[in-house]
């Protein structure tokens, strides 16, 4: 209940008036403690809080924030590469992820083939989709990028001719850069060596006797070419342990080969066809090809060798039968005929009559014949 008295003041009644109006505060104060009061003026400085909505560029900041204060939590740069291939012969597949919060503020992103053997780059590719990996976001919470670190890629501009071996150390880089063409600012995050294929795979399609010559045809493929670029076919007896003679050759497309080993670089020029002269070849002995790949002019140096089967070319029946039916001298012609029966013409298919002056010891003429059937020799 408020009660309020008024009091009239009185020059005779100072020290009275001055009494009550104390009483009066006093009592205002008991009866007004327990109400709200608002003063005029406030005597206390209260801190004020503005709250705004966030626009898109307080998202990018908000996001930079996170990244910011995540990179305070885990600043490690991690990352694996799951699988690397050569496939069409050239190109290199390859995929895996890498998560840092380095990462921000670098929004290239690259894939790079370096031999760090030889000190050089092979190429570099750019990754335009980045592919979800959950796995790597449950291991690394505390990563912003780690959920969409993934990379999945086809490398198709590699330069193959500047590894010099198959056992360079090859790594493929993980970049993030701040620059377009993946220089810059950057981080990166390099994979274990890769394994390229050592397989020898070869083929001898042709070995054999044509026109007075051995000639060869088919292919070697194989990753322990590089660096070795010459090419030779060797020809080597095997029964008397020696080379007899070797020709450097030019490579020849082989489709069918790059399609059975994609992932072989040179598969598709591994193919080869050349000829040997017949002179001073012994066909009773075991003759042998060699494909070689040399990193030296004459097929020396460092070289790999594919070893294809031996053949030996002499008929395993070495009978030589033959007779001359006739020998008529007349008009100024020698006419004969006859027959010449041996296994060895399967080798040596040229079919020549000679006439020789065996008194002076001197051949006089060679003609090349065409051979007729002689059914009563072939049942004999």
């Amino acid at each position: 209940m408020e009660i309020k008295k008024h009091y009239k003041l009185y020059k005779d009644g100072k020290n009275w008036c001055a009494m009550a109006l104390a009483v009066a505060a006093v009592s205002a104060g008991l009866v007004l403690g327990n109400t709200n009061v608002k003063a005029d003026t406030p005597t206390d400085n209260v801190p004020v809080v503005k709250t705004t909505n966030p626009t898109t560029g307080d998202a990018n900041a908000e996001l930079a924030s996170q990244e910011k204060a995540a990179q305070a939590k885990d600043n490690g740069n991690y990352g694996y590469l799951d699988a690397a291939q050569v496939v069409n012969n050239n190109d290199l597949h390859v995929s895996g992820w890498q998560a840092t919060n380095q990462a921000a503020g670098k929004d290239n992103r690259y894939l790079v083939a370096y031999d760090s053997t030889t000190n050089t780059e092979l190429g570099r590719t750019s990754v335009t989709e980045n592919v979800a990996r959950p796995d790597v976001a449950k291991a690394y919470p505390d990563v912003v990028n780690a959920k969409d670190s993934g990379y999945q890629a086809t490398m198709d501009n590699l330069d193959w001719s500047k590894v010099k071996s198959v056992d360079d150390q090859i790594h493929i880089v993980s970049r993030y850069s701040d620059a377009a063409n993946g220089e810059g600012n950057r981080v990166d995050n390099w994979s274990q060596p890769i394994n390229l294929d050592k397989g020898n795979y070869a083929y001898l399609d042709n070995f054999g006797v044509k026109d007075n010559q051995l000639q060869v045809s088919g292919w070697n493929a194989t990753n322990k070419a590089l660096g070795k670029a010459n090419h030779y076919v060797i020809l080597y007896d095997r029964t008397a342990g020696h080379e007899i003679t070797r020709v450097k050759v030019e490579p020849t497309v082989r489709p069918d080969v790059a399609k059975a080993y994609s992932q072989v670089i040179n598969a598709k020029d591994s193919g080869f066809n050349t000829a040997f002269s017949l002179a001073g070849i012994d066909l009773n002995h075991e003759l042998q090809i060699i494909s070689r790949y040399s990193d030296a002019a004459n097929g020396e140096g460092n070289y790999v060798s594919y070893w294809y089967a031996p053949k030996k070319f002499a008929p395993a029946n070495t009978s030589n039968q033959g007779n001359l039916d006739s020998f008529n001298l007349s008009n100024g012609q020698l006419i004969v005929s006859g027959w010449h029966a041996t296994d060895y013409s399967q080798v040596e298919n040229n079919h020549y009559l000679i006439l020789f002056d065996n008194t002076n010891k001197t051949q006089v003429k060679s003609i090349k014949v065409t051979n007729v059937a002689r059914p009563d020799v072939a049942k004999a």
